[in-house]
C-alpha cells in the first residue's frame, strides 16, 4: 500500500510539476503578446502622430502658397507687365497643381518672352497633366527646338512619350539626355526607365 500511495504521491507531484511549467508557459506568451501588442500601439501612435504632423506642415505649405498667390495677384493686377512677377504667379499656380491658371499665365509671359525654354516646358507640363499631350509634346519640342540640349525638356518628353507607350520615342530621347547630361538626377533616372523598357520587351 505504502508504495502505491508513493507513486500516486509522485504523481500527483509530476501533475504540478506539469501545470506549473503549462502556467509558467502560459505567462511567458501572455507577456510576449503584451511586448508585441505594445510595440505594434506605440509604431502605430507614432505614425499617426506623424500623418498629423505632415497633415500639418502640408496645410500651412498650402496657406503659405494661397497667401503668395492673393498677393501675386495683387502685385500682377497693378502692374501687368511685370514678367517675373507673371512668371512668379504661374509658378504659384503650377505649384498647388492649378494648372489651367498656371497656362494663363504662363501664356502672359510667353507674348514678351517667346522663346523662353524654361516657360515652354513647364507649359508642356501643364498641359501633360491635364492630359493633353499633343499641346504637351507640342510645347516641349518648341522648347528643344530653342535649346536642344535642354536637361529637363529632354527629360520631360522622354516622360510624355513613355507614358503614351511611345517607348522607342522616350528611349531615343533618354539617350541623348544621358549623353549630354550624363551625370545629372535626370540621367540616372532615364537610365532606370531605359533598364525597365529593356526587361519589359524581353519578358514579351
Amino acid at each position: 500500500m505504502d508504495g502505491v500511495e508513493n507513486q500516486k504521491g509522485l504523481s500527483k507531484k509530476s501533475y504540478m510539476v506539469i501545470a506549473s511549467a503549462l502556467f509558467a508557459a502560459v505567462l511567458i506568451v501572455i507577456v510576449i503578446l503584451t511586448a508585441n501588442y505594445n510595440a505594434v500601439e506605440r509604431k502605430r501612435q507614432a505614425a499617426v502622430k506623424k500623418s498629423a504632423m505632415n497633415q500639418q506642415q502640408m496645410s500651412e505649405e498650402t496657406k503659405r502658397l494661397h497667401n503668395q498667390i492673393m498677393s501675386l495677384e495683387s502685385e500682377v493686377a497693378q502692374n501687368p507687365t511685370d514678367v517675373s512677377k507673371v512668371t512668379d504667379l504661374a509658378n504659384s499656380y503650377f505649384d498647388i497643381g492649378n494648372f489651367g491658371k498656371a497656362i494663363t499665365y504662363y501664356e502672359k509671359v510667353l507674348k514678351v518672352t517667346p522663346d523662353n525654354p524654361n516657360i515652354l516646358i513647364d507649359m508642356g507640363v501643364c498641359y501633360f497633366n491635364l492630359s493633353k499631350s499633343d499641346s504637351a509634346i507640342f510645347y516641349l519640342k518648341k522648347a528643344l527646338s530653342v535649346d536642344p540640349n535642354h536637361k529637363q525638356g529632354l527629360y520631360n518628353l522622354g516622360i510624355i512619350y513613355y507614358n503614351l507607350n511611345k517607348t522607342d520615342e522616350a528611349v531615343s530621347v533618354w539617350k541623348k539626355l544621358i549623353q549630354i547630361h550624363g551625370n545629372s538626377r535626370e540621367a540616372q533616372n532615364a537610365r532606370k526607365f531605359i533598364e525597365q523598357i529593356s526587361k519589359q520587351s524581353k519578358t514579351l
